[in-house]
């Protein structure tokens, strides 16, 4: 067993980050070690890539990460929670969340605009006028995030509507496929309503943070009410 000098352990990681944090030329060495990962025999042949979010003076992943997207790799980025690095795939810079994550989940909650603790946060906003500038965040993002006035009603409902929009769509896709695979099948559409009023009249409880057990329960429960409108109308 070696013993280790933390004290020095310390002292190195120190000398370190000062070193790299006074690299000259660094956009032009991130593009250097970009293009070297692009090439490498391990990423052309990889469908899925593990990357971390870079910041501050570190190596700039943001472009490398982008290339990936064009080349159709499946992304997955790290994210602490707790004691345990989870990662979670992202298909896009746009749908990141860049903010310190217990702002987004405590102090943000889904409106605009952010906290001033996160606006007046100057490597932040760096962060995010640089993906804007290299186009990797779109001009809708960044307004978002830069943005001084609250959301006003018809930005509010056009959101909404467009959920909606995706949710439909996604239905009815789901619904042509079913058709063809299963041509001699009756589909009936369950509406939310339908489970939970089950769910009431019968006493089902629903706990999330139990466990997922209440997805399986659910779908049931959208069988059970599909049979009823089947039967019914």
């Amino acid at each position: 067993m070696v013993a280790v000098d933390v004290n020095s352990k310390q002292e190195l990681r120190k000398e370190v980050l000062l070193k790299r944090k006074h690299i000259l030329n660094k956009e032009e060495k991130d593009k250097i070690i970009t293009e070297k990962l692009l090439d490498n025999f391990y990423i052309k042949n990889s469908k899925n890539i593990l990357v971390y979010l870079s910041k501050s003076e570190e190596v700039n992943t943001f472009s490398f990460i982008n290339s990936l997207f064009k080349l159709k790799k499946h992304v997955y980025a790290p994210r602490v929670e707790g004691n345990i690095m989870n990662f979670y795939e992202i298909t896009s810079l746009d749908n990141l969340v860049l903010v310190n994550k217990d702002d987004n989940e405590k102090n943000k909650g889904g409106y605009y605009p952010l906290p001033d603790n996160i606006l007046a946060n100057s490597s932040v906003r760096k962060l995010w006028k640089y993906l804007h500038t290299k186009k990797y965040i779109s001009d809708k993002k960044y307004n978002n995030l830069i943005r001084t006035k609250p959301l006003t009603n018809e930005e509010l409902s056009g959101f909404v509507n467009a959920q909606i929009n995706v949710v439909n769509h996604s239905n009815i896709a789901i619904r042509d496929i079913l058709q063809i695979k299963y041509p001699n099948t009756t589909l009936i559409f369950s509406k939310a309503q339908y489970p939970s009023f089950i769910r009431k009249k019968y006493e089902i409880a629903k706990l999330r943070e139990l466990n997922d057990s209440h997805h399986a329960v659910d779908a049931y429960l959208n069988v059970v009410a599909g049979v009823i409108l089947y039967n019914t109308f």
